[in-house]
């Protein structure tokens, strides 16, 4: 059986799009778990009135007190039976025959965790664009070469199945009352023996919507330093941070600082200058060498390792990117 758990948070215009795709899934073995995040719209009802349709299919679960989605997702992993888990965003939604075909995948392989590829869905207007998850190099039996690349760059983990057993007997839980909160739980392909896949894409990632991840002028872009930081934490705890070093301070370099950089010129009106100084003297302290990571000098594009560098000398010197992108975006608006 599979459990495919929702974390549900003010989403009733798509809600319904994606409870469809799951209780018409050609997989007849699932539970499906959603669990409501305070919603303050009409979320709730909309599964409420599933449950009814579904009994035998759809059981929700009310939280009182906004917990965030890794709070949802802690509360669906908390009661969920199935042999497999899987974690899909309520905004998004997925092909009937997804986990047929993943367990299936599963079944004959006996692989701890399945994969397959997924669609940036435009709507409207109505525009499908086929995005890789797990790479080749990374399917199959898993040794420690691909455990990096998988810490590197793991795939989206709600394209997967994994074996319940895994994430329980490892600890894997996510933190509550933070966004990001998938940038934290690197570690648990590090306990995964083989990854397998699925060559097609399944999942529809809807983009152009409002959640709150994809908002502009939005403080929850920083809730990403406190995320990398539990995942360098999830490591130490669990004695495999010396094992992977070296792969686990490059993502967390690409995390904290790499990619906030690169939010911080983009999707804020105002040049956030105390928070970029925040940033550049944590690294400085803490990971001063992070350029000389051999994951740094292969994945990371050259105009992020250029705007990086100039924030290591000072972050006012980022201050021309920003404004160019700020006339460009104005220039586009007048077109």
């Amino acid at each position: 059986m599979v459990s495919i758990i929702i974390p549900v948070y003010n989403v009733s215009q798509y809600l319904s799009q994606l409870l469809d795709s799951l209780v018409n899934q050609t997989l007849q073995d699932i539970e499906i778990i959603a669990v409501n995040d305070a919603s303050t719209d009409g979320s709730l009802q909309i599964l409420y009135d599933y449950r009814q349709r579904y009994p035998e299919k759809i059981q929700v679960i009310n939280l009182e007190v906004n917990s965030k989605p890794g709070g949802a997702r802690n509360a669906g992993l908390a009661v969920a039976k199935g042999e497999y888990v899987a974690f899909v965003d309520s905004d998004d939604w997925v092909d009937t025959s997804m986990y047929e075909k993943l367990y299936s995948k599963a079944l004959e392989t006996n692989a701890c965790v399945v994969d397959c590829d997924y669609y940036h869905a435009y709507t409207p207007p109505r525009k499908y664009t086929r995005i890789i998850s797990n790479k080749p190099f990374q399917i199959g039996v898993l040794n420690d070469e691909i455990k990096k690349s998988l810490i590197i760059d793991g795939g989206r983990i709600v394209t997967k199945i994994i074996k319940r057993e895994l994430l329980t007997s490892n600890g894997f839980r996510y933190p509550e009352n933070t966004l990001y909160e998938d940038n934290a739980m690197q570690f648990i392909y590090c306990f995964a023996d083989k990854l397998e896949k699925v060559d097609e894409a399944l999942y529809y990632y809807r983009q152009g919507n409002y959640s709150i991840t994809r908002t502009k002028e939005n403080p929850a872009t920083f809730d990403r330093l406190t995320t990398a930081k539990l995942m360098v934490e999830n490591f130490k705890t669990r004695d495999i941070y010396e094992k992977y070093k070296e792969a686990v301070d490059a993502r967390f370099s690409f995390l904290y600082y790499i990619y906030t950089i690169g939010n911080i010129l983009l999707m804020f009106r105002k040049f956030q200058l105390s928070r970029l100084n925040e940033i550049r003297l944590y690294m400085k302290e803490n990971m001063p060498n992070y350029r000389e990571n051999q994951y740094f000098r292969r994945e990371v594009s050259l105009s992020l390792k250029v705007l990086s560098k100039f924030c290591d000398i000072h972050p006012l010197l980022l201050y021309p990117a920003f404004l160019l992108i700020k006339i460009l975006r104005i220039l586009k608006l007048m077109r």
